[in-house]
């Protein structure tokens, strides 16, 4: 009897596991279009900036990127409040921080001002921390970036 009974659940576990993988993938993908879209909202409210908001793989840009992370979304501030956000760490890192928590696939988040060359960035760590990246000046720079580090300069 105790055989047929962990024969059985063995049998409930393999038939149930992969609806129970999509269901959990699917419940991540939305907890990260909601972090994403609370981001976006979140700058623009109260403020006159509008959020354009871009992803990219940064395997090439950074080999050494973190362990399945190898996404970074771009938020692209344009209108009057853009500076001063991107002079507010602490605004972006509260914005990021839900952003690389949420997206199991996104080890980056970058702030820019769009069409400027203004960009900080902010990343998970090594040691598992979120901060902003090292900024680096690019000119006559011929090294390949290691993950976190940018070129910050204008």
């Amino acid at each position: 009897m105790q055989k047929l009974i962990a024969t059985g659940l063995i049998a409930l576990n393999i038939f149930l596991s992969p609806t129970m993988t999509v269901r959990a993938q699917e419940v991540r993908k939305q907890d990260c279009t909601a972090a994403i879209a609370n981001a976006q909202k979140r700058i623009e409210t109260g403020r006159s900036v509008e959020v354009i908001v871009r992803s990219s793989e940064i395997s090439q840009e950074y080999p050494d990127h973190p362990a399945d992370r190898l996404y970074q979304y771009k938020l692209l501030l344009q209108g009057n409040a853009s500076e001063s956000i991107m002079n507010s760490p602490q605004f972006m890192k509260l914005i990021a921080e839900p952003i690389i928590n949420n997206c199991n696939t996104v080890g980056l988040v970058t702030f820019a001002v769009y069409q400027s060359g203004w960009n900080l960035s902010i990343g998970l760590m090594p040691e598992g921390k979120i901060d902003f990246f090292e900024c680096l000046d690019h000119e006559g720079a011929t090294e390949k970036l290691k993950w976190g580090q940018e070129y910050c300069s204008l």
